[in-house]
């Protein structure tokens, strides 16, 4: 289903475009490539001068979008605040790069209680096996009953007509 983006208003894809926030009533705020990937520059780049760039074309491409919805422009907003922080510290030589990358290892790693087990597979497929036999029974006795139903039907209209 296409959607428009937040920020350019560029048709998205919804099944696999990136989403910048949810909004009222759980209504995704959807991104397309572009301005997903300035954000990630503005929030993830190393060199000021590159967060400096995808700031300003950011902002131009909203300009000419005329983005005024006021949850996008707020979150956006709060995004580049704190990449103007992390920006000064940058050009000032203070930070920690390191920590980031950690930061994001953390994020990327399942937890242990959320990974799925081997037991769970086995019994998802088990699962899986015993719902597919159920629905060959239902879809049997289900053509059964029709079929006895249509040959009711035929009896009652030949018994009619006929008879």
């Amino acid at each position: 289903m296409e959607k428009l983006c937040s920020c350019c208003n560029a048709a998205v894809d919804s099944e696999d475009a990136a989403i910048l926030a949810l909004g009222g009533f759980g209504n995704a705020k959807y991104l397309c490539t572009d301005c997903d990937s300035l954000l990630n520059a503005i929030t993830r780049a190393r060199a000021p001068e590159e967060i400096d760039g995808a700031v300003e074309c950011l902002t131009s491409r909203m300009r000419r979008a005329g983005i005024d919805d006021g949850f996008v422009l707020k979150t956006v907003e709060s995004v580049m605040r704190a990449a103007k922080e992390r920006r000064d510290l940058i050009a000032a030589g203070g930070y920690d790069f390191d920590e980031e990358e950690k930061e994001d290892s953390e994020l990327e790693e399942i937890p242990e209680e959320l990974r799925e087990s081997e037991e769970d597979r086995i019994a998802d497929e088990i699962e899986a096996e015993r719902a597919k036999k159920w629905d060959k029974v239902i879809t049997a006795v289900a053509a059964v009953v029709f079929g006895a139903l249509i040959a009711y039907l035929a009896y009652r209209f030949i018994s009619i007509y006929f008879l």
